[in-house]
């Protein structure tokens, strides 16, 4: 799959932009009414990447240059440079119209020369030259959002060895990706394309919809991450599921060394009810990186996630935390409530700042990684599924290394939340576990921290529930997204706060205790 950038922005911008000399914007065209290729025409015309000529027409079967094209392509693709900083080798294109696409495309390894010295701006374009050329731009920019059926394969067409040597990856390309169908059986690899032809090809580019998976399976989950520069300097890698045209959730793991895998079992519930979803790796985990001057803390992490909200083009999103994820949450509820719709967190205790106790690479040891995976489901009840995922998630701790561990611990250490509670005035749900570690005095602080905190409780399950009872929490979760009152239930926490904190004698006066494992 391929990721595409912010591509409404960039159409928003090429619009102003013509394709070749002589050639001005019309909003329609005279001569494409029986034209088989009339609404890609008019869709392209209307985002800016193509135009017609000034007597109205678009002249859908005239033939397209090599320079027109890249000046086709440029627009669609959008990507801008300074061209006077950069390489131009071609003799044959200098102050033309042409001489900003075909430079930029060349310099970002997009397109060619027929030989070292000469483009050859005015020759005819070439099918295979054109296949060549967008799938190289849909590699380099990753800008079109499309999926390839490996199973189709070129050589099913009869002309598939007239197809040059540079031209097999582009065709492979096309064809898997739906971009070209092939004609009467052919490819027709050495024939000039037509204006119809492009058109249709880069409109089938911007149009493809993405298409994200709804489960990822435990072995497949670091191939499956894709990677965000953000403004804070952080790279961070996340993996994307659910329906792209859904409510935005971004999901922030816990402790140092996990990763988004955490929430992969719950993940699928969410993804199967519409929803789309980040499951991000914090930096220094995973493998989003580890800035040596970053900043580690509740505060600094809260600036990642609101940077990759932008990054990701929403303006707002679901947020769910777990451990110290929840924290995070706290910083942005403090930080940037802008950026929530909605906001849950779970299990979590305030937090001041404390001493700092190095990690060293001595212990890192099996003990160690052994007591990462503990929880509450009994050995004798860890399905294969189950006990696969917790493999794959000591494979992730062992992947985080002392140096890193420091990073989070320094960082950690050095996050007060009591500051936070102080300020935080967003509506969060307070989800808890009275298995977990968390002390109930802590609980009263959290829930007191505003009045438009809501509070729910799980019996006997500890402090990872995303692993524990993956479904029940997604239910819980999903229906607090939709203002709808969790299958589990609301929790009276006024009862709770007058309490003295006696977590058997709550639950008691609560008719939701239930075993959902």
């Amino acid at each position: 799959m391929l990721k595409k950038r912010s591509f409404v922005v960039v159409l928003a911008i090429v619009m102003v932009l013509a394709f070749s000399v002589g050639i001005c914007a019309a909003p329609t065209f005279t001569d494409i009414a029986d034209s088989w290729a009339k609404d890609s025409i008019e869709k392209m015309a209307e985002a800016g990447v193509v135009n017609g000529y000034p007597d109205g027409t678009f002249r859908p079967n005239g033939e397209v240059t090599r320079a027109e094209f890249a000046q086709m392509l440029y627009n669609a693709v959008g990507e801008k440079y300074d061209v006077e900083k950069i390489k131009n080798p071609f003799v044959d294109v200098k102050s033309d119209w042409y001489y900003v696409p075909v430079i930029t495309l060349y310099n970002d390894g997009v397109i060619n020369g027929v030989t070292a010295t000469q483009f050859d701006p005015n020759a005819k374009l070439t099918r295979e030259q054109m296949i060549t050329m967008v799938s190289r731009a849909a590699d380099i920019y990753d800008c079109f959002e499309l999926t390839a059926d490996t199973s189709k394969d070129i050589k099913a067409f009869k002309d598939a060895d007239q197809i040059s040597s540079y031209a097999v990856d582009g065709f492979t390309f096309g064809y898997q990706t739906g971009l070209i169908n092939g004609m009467d059986g052919a490819l027709a690899p050495k024939g000039i394309t037509t204006r119809a032809q492009v058109v249709t090809v880069l409109d089938r580019c911007i149009s493809a919809e993405k298409v994200l998976p709804l489960e990822i399976a435990q072995e497949d989950w670091v191939d499956a991450k894709q990677y965000a520069e953000l403004s804070t300097g952080v790279t961070m890698a996340y993996v994307e599921m659910g329906d792209a045209k859904g409510e935005p959730v971004v999901l922030i793991h816990g402790g140092s060394g996990d990763t988004g895998r955490t929430f992969s079992l719950m993940a699928p519930y969410l993804a199967d009810a519409g929803y789309h979803l980040y499951l991000v790796d914090r930096k220094a985990n995973g493998d989003s990186s580890a800035p040596e001057y970053g900043t580690y803390d509740m505060w600094g992490e809260a600036a990642d996630i609101a940077a990759f909200i932008d990054a990701m083009g929403h303006e707002k999103a679901h947020i769910v935390g777990h451990s110290f994820g929840s924290l995070v949450c706290q910083g942005i509820q403090v930080l940037y409530p802008e950026k929530i719709d909605k906001m849950v967190y779970y299990p979590n205790m305030t937090w001041d700042t404390s001493e700092y106790v190095p990690t060293t690479e001595a212990d890192l040891t099996e003990e160690y990684y052994a007591s990462w995976i503990d929880n509450e489901v009994p050995e004798s009840e860890w399905t294969d599924e189950y006990r696969n995922f917790l493999e794959w998630e000591i494979f992730d701790a062992k992947r985080c290394t002392a140096d890193r561990l420091n990073l989070m611990d320094r960082g950690s250490a050095n996050s007060d939340s009591t500051v936070a509670l102080n300020d935080i005035d967003t509506e969060y749900l307070y989800i808890w576990a009275t298995l977990d570690f968390t002390p109930t005095s802590e609980i009263v602080k959290v829930l007191s921290a505003t009045e438009k905190s809501k509070f729910l409780v799980y019996d006997g399950v500890g402090h990872n529930i995303q692993w524990e009872i993956p479904e029940q929490l997604a239910k819980d979760i999903m229906a607090y997204f939709e203002d709808k009152t969790p299958p589990t239930g609301y929790a009276d926490k006024e009862y709770f706060l007058e309490t003295d904190g006696n977590v058997i004698r709550f639950l008691e006066s609560q008719e939701i205790i239930a075993d959902y494992r």
